[in-house]
């Protein structure tokens, strides 16, 4: 297509492309006038995601920063967070400003409504629902920082809705990480334990009053150097018994002599073998029960550890959770874009849309407008023309 087509094509349907352009501007400086200013209120949110939930000063390893932030927007966004903030701020009670757009929207409802293509609902569902779809709740890339941003025709309403929203947030997050039930289970554990210890320690003071503790080491160490002492007489006796025997008959009395020798000697060794056995099961009731006592202390430092963080959990406030409110959203001295804005951005549109009608005219167009244009479709050669009159 060379210039020279296309100034004929524009020459052609510039009524047309200006009518249409004139009238798509008109429309849309008409409904910047009649339809209401967006005024933007943003708030800003710290998640620390390698902090524990509920108490920040714990370290929570081995969360990705994308993982907990697509939690939280997650969390903002859920039914109950956007219904706390309705309730809060209770936005279907305040008084509507008029405007023919909202009549027209209104109307156009509420005959849906009546021939059964819409469903009736009251107007906090139809606010839950709004802000469900309009609150724009972002993760930032590469940081822990999630906006929260709400428009609104009044800036006061919209940072009083983007503050109800993070307070309901910061509220659902410590209901949703609050261990109901845990503490108490912790508590029985240590009271448990505390018996047990009480018990032990009693048993164990016992043994040390008697005296059992202090002498059982003597006592078995004086009860090994007795037994070596008879043995070593056991075996002395047996040697001179086996000489006397090659001198002496049996039944003679320096025989039976060392024989009832003998035979003392090996029930004293006997008598100080169960001696030895009773000491060193005492040394080992003794021993295990230290080490139960040692092992329950440990576990009752456990669960008061546990039990003080419970307690700590139920009774955490928003100063001690990892998500921080950096920035409440503030009212908006101006709206989001200036009339002006729209206006230009209108006119580009109108531009291009006029543009495509007229080629969509040109298209369809069937009329012969040139005698090029006949001597193709016939395939013969032009014999006059008659200008037009």
């Amino acid at each position: 297509m060379t210039k020279r087509d296309i100034f004929i094509f524009l020459f052609k349907w510039h009524r047309r492309i200006i009518a249409m352009f004139l009238f798509i501007v008109f429309l849309a400086i008409l409904i910047q006038y009649l339809a209401p200013q967006p005024f933007s209120s943003k708030a800003v949110i710290l998640v620390e995601h390698n902090r524990a939930p509920m108490m920040r000063s714990d370290i929570s390893l081995g969360l990705e920063t994308i993982d907990v932030l697509n939690t939280q927007v997650d969390i903002i966004l859920s039914h109950t967070v956007i219904a706390n903030a309705v309730d809060m701020v209770k936005p279907h009670k305040r008084p509507s400003k008029p405007s023919i757009v909202k009549d027209v929207k209104k109307g156009v409802r509420g005959f849906l409504e009546s021939i059964g293509l819409a469903d009736k609902a009251d107007k906090r569902d139809n606010w839950i629902r709004s802000l469900a779809d309009d609150v724009k709740v972002k993760a930032l890339v590469s940081s822990s920082i999630i906006h929260v941003e709400y428009t609104d025709e009044k800036p006061e309403w919209a940072s009083e809705i983007t503050n109800a929203i993070v307070s309901s947030y910061i509220d659902h997050h410590l209901t949703l990480y609050r261990s109901t039930g845990s503490a108490e289970v912790f508590k029985k554990q240590m009271d448990q334990l505390q018996s047990q210890l009480i018990e032990h320690r009693l048993e164990l003071e016992k043994y040390s009053q008697s005296g059992d503790l202090s002498s059982a080491s003597d006592q078995r160490k004086g009860i090994l150097q007795q037994r070596s002492f008879l043995l070593e007489r056991i075996s002395a006796s047996e040697n001179e018994l086996s000489e006397l025997l090659l001198r002496y008959k049996p039944g003679h009395e320096k025989v039976k002599s060392i024989k009832s020798q003998l035979a003392n000697y090996q029930a004293a060794v006997a008598e100080l073998q169960n001696q030895l056995k009773s000491v060193e099961i005492g040394q080992s009731e003794t021993m295990q029960l230290r080490l139960n006592i040692e092992t329950e202390e440990s576990l009752f430092q456990v669960y008061k550890r546990r039990y003080d963080e419970e307690r700590f959990k139920q009774l955490a406030n928003a100063d001690l959770i990892n998500v921080r409110v950096v920035e409440y959203g503030v009212a908006a001295k101006r709206p989001d874009h200036s009339r002006l804005f729209y206006i230009a951005i209108a006119v580009i549109g109108a531009l291009i849309f006029s543009l495509g009608i007229a080629f969509i005219f040109e298209y369809f167009d069937r009329r012969i407008t040139s005698a090029q244009i006949a001597e193709d479709i016939l395939g013969v050669a032009e014999l006059g023309a008659i200008e037009k009159l």
